[in-house]
């Protein structure tokens, strides 16, 4: 009985020993699950933060995307304007350059046309003087004729 006693308090020993232990284990579990819901938890907020932020990233580069098309268009309707500018500014110049080339046409024409009407003024009295001349030519002539023709008779 002796040995049963010693037999029975060895197990028995053993046996607190091993409840020793799977309460330190099942302690050590209970803190481990308590850190690992703890770090779920946590990862679960981070996915979500990253999701957030996921989605604000995408509605920022969509945006950012419609910023430049919308630089881009006005860039090219600034471009058109200036270009148009520029062609306005070429076309003002070329009709100023029009402008003085038909003021001087006509000051040509207008100087062409006081000559000639002065050669014109010209040729006429020129015209009169040789109608004249002729005629006087012609009177001498005819003033003559009846002295010759008398001188003839002699």
């Amino acid at each position: 009985m002796l040995r049963e006693k010693r037999k029975s308090s060895k197990l028995q020993k053993r046996v607190d020993e091993i409840a020793a232990t799977l309460q330190k284990e099942q302690a050590t579990c209970d803190k481990h699950r308590v850190e690992l819901k703890e770090a779920l938890t946590k990862q679960i907020q981070i996915m979500e933060e990253r999701e957030k932020l996921a989605v604000a990233l995408q509605k920022a580069e969509d945006c950012n995307t419609r910023l430049q098309e919308q630089q881009r268009a006005e860039a090219r309707y600034q471009f058109k304007q200036l270009h148009d500018k520029c062609q306005c500014e070429q076309q003002k110049t070329a009709l100023e350059e029009s402008k003085t080339a038909l003021n001087e046409l006509q000051q040509n024409y207008t100087a062409l046309g006081r000559r000639h009407s002065d050669v014109s003024s010209k040729y006429c009295e020129v015209l009169t003087r040789h109608n004249t001349l002729l005629l006087s030519d012609d009177k001498l002539r005819y003033a003559q004729l009846p002295q010759q023709s008398s001188t003839l008779l002699y």
